[in-house]
């Protein structure tokens, strides 16, 4: 569940559809569906995460694969750096758009965080990250309401 009580679901749902709003309608959206599934799968899957990631190049392809990856947070690494590494190798800007959209969507929930020291700390989280890619994130529609929105919960 998310913070908010909704279902999870309803979170790739939210990001897949900003950024079909935002961005169109291309395979970024199997991208924002799936965004999560190599952090969060193996927690409730009891699969691995090479299990999952070889299951998802099966159906999808490792074009997809590859922008998902970009999008885990691996252990160990600096929040970001598979975006990093990605940009680098690949040049494209699907993951950004996605993790974009994700930012948006979890800002909008982080009203429910009661913690207001943990409710700081993701919101400095993704200020770095907007600040680390400000070049790409800041060409994006909406980019100074979202970033407004994560200054208001630094404050």
């Amino acid at each position: 569940r998310r913070l908010s009580g909704l279902p999870y679901v309803v979170h790739p749902l939210d990001v897949a559809h900003k950024y079909a709003k935002l961005f169109g309608k291309d395979e970024g959206i199997i991208v924002a569906l799936l965004h999560d599934v190599l952090e969060d799968g193996p927690k409730n899957t009891g699969k691995g995460r090479d299990e999952i990631l070889s299951e998802i190049k099966k159906i999808f392809g490792w074009n997809i694969a590859k922008k998902i990856l970009a999008l885990t947070n691996m252990k160990g690494k600096k929040y970001g750096e598979g975006l990093r590494k990605y940009l680098l190798e690949e040049g494209d800007l699907i993951p950004f758009k996605v993790k974009f959209c994700d930012v948006w969507s979890n800002v909008e929930d982080i009203g429910y965080v009661t913690n207001p020291e943990k409710k700081r700390r993701i919101a400095m989280k993704y200020l770095n990250l907007f600040n680390q890619f400000e070049c790409i994130f800041s060409t994006f529609p909406n980019y100074k309401a979202i970033k407004a929105l994560i200054l208001q919960e630094i404050r």
